[in-house]
Order: C-alpha cells, then structure tokens, then sequence
C-alpha cells in the first residue's frame, strides 16, 4: 500500500489512474484505489498485476518509484 499523503505530494492530486514506465519504456496504466476502511492508504489496482508477473515481482519486492 501507498500513503495518500504520499501519493498526493507525487502527483499534487490523488490519480484515478497513473502510468508506470519501466527502463525500456514500456508502459502500465494502473488503478490507483484506496478503501473506506483503509482512509490513509491506497493500492494499485488493474493494471499492476501484469507489472508484477513481468518482473516477477513478490511480497517484500522492493521498488524504486522515480
């Protein structure tokens, strides 16, 4: 999960979408959502999941957002 504070000051708006380029330029647009019960904190949605499984990313899988 991201912090919304976080996620604000990044893109000085809270994105329904946000677009993840990797070093070879290939592009993701992802869903940025957040839960009523989770009011601090959003996830990445549709989109993120193919992201992932290119980079064989896991639980505990650090990445660096530029």
């Amino acid at each position: 999960t991201l912090s919304i504070s976080f996620v604000e000051r990044a893109f000085c708006v809270k994105p329904a979408q946000v677009d993840v380029v990797d070093e070879a330029g290939v592009c993701y647009t992802v869903d940025v959502r957040s839960k009523s019960s989770w009011p601090q904190e959003c996830y990445l949605g549709k989109g993120w999941r193919s992201f992932c499984h290119h980079y064989m990313l896991q639980i505990g899988s650090i990445i660096r957002l530029m």
